[in-house]
């Protein structure tokens, strides 16, 4: 059926152990398929741009070429986008969703999820769950949502946002942007000049390699800048440790941090604010 621009592709029921091979699909692209669980039904796009709508059990959900919109809807699915700009929903269920090539938005819905970007720049949701989210290759837009979720940017320039509760976040190996957001939550810039903001809780904040600047927020934080000429604001009114690392680094502080290996301190009153 032809909806707009877009070929809707749908499968209205599964058995658990079915495979429902809609569209030609080669053996070589079979078997590139990530997605390995036997008892998955298999839907697949064509190179056009395809709209692919899953069930309420769990599916393979492939669209090869073409700009597709994929709605995984109930169960533990696993698509995939293919080539082009793809909108890539999750739904309710531990899902995993995977960009390939080209620019993505991925939103994992509910559950517990992992989502990859792979190439291009791509938009990763969490949502609700305790979720995982690799960027991959290009710059990316990762968010957490609500739940305890890892965040990793990749190679590129990444903005990470931690969101609501608990979170990891790790930068990688370019300037990257990254917020905590609520929760006591781990910040690693990795390689890069990297700025780091830990939001609203007690935090830990890593610099990693480069010229980092990294901003406690409130909260009781711990700061470790590492290499390079790191800019760190811990002044905040929370007694806090604060490891500069190797380099020339600025530090604004409060007077009862514990401060180590910091070239230009700067220690502020409450009124000095």
């Amino acid at each position: 059926m032809m909806v707009g621009r877009y070929r809707t592709i749908q499968v209205a029921a599964v058995a658990a152990a079915a495979a429902a091979l809609l569209t030609g699909a080669s053996p070589a692209s079979a078997q590139s398929d990530p997605c390995t669980d036997p008892g998955f039904a298999t839907i697949v796009g064509t190179q056009d741009a395809d709209d692919l709508n899953g069930t309420n059990a769990g599916e393979r959900l492939r669209g090869l070429g073409g700009d597709d919109n994929i709605n995984a809807l109930q169960g533990d699915d696993c698509a995939q986008g293919g080539d082009g700009f793809d909108f890539i929903l999750g739904g309710v269920g531990d899902d995993r969703l995977f960009g390939e090539d080209g620019p993505d938005d991925l939103s994992g819905g509910s559950g517990d999820d992992e989502l990859l970007g792979q190439e291009g720049f791509d938009f990763l949701s969490g949502g609700l769950g305790n979720d995982r989210l690799l960027g991959g290759a290009g710059p990316d837009d990762i968010s957490g949502g609500n739940g305890r979720d890892r965040l990793s940017g990749g190679d590129d320039e990444d903005y990470l946002s931690g969101g609501l509760r608990d979170d990891r976040l790790l930068g990688g190996g370019a300037h990257d942007e990254m917020d905590g957001g609520k929760g006591r939550d781990r910040l690693s810039g990795g390689a890069g000049n990297d700025h780091l903001a830990g939001g609203l809780d007690g935090d830990r904040l890593i610099g990693g390699d480069g010229n980092d600047r990294i901003d406690g927020g409130d909260g009781r934080n711990s700061y470790s800048g590492g290499s390079g000429d790191d800019v760190i604001d811990a002044a905040n009114g929370s007694r806090e440790t604060i490891a500069c690392g190797s380099g020339r680094d600025t530090v604004r502080a409060d007077l009862t941090d514990r401060i180590s290996d910091c070239e230009r301190i700067f220690r502020l009153r409450r009124d000095d604010d």
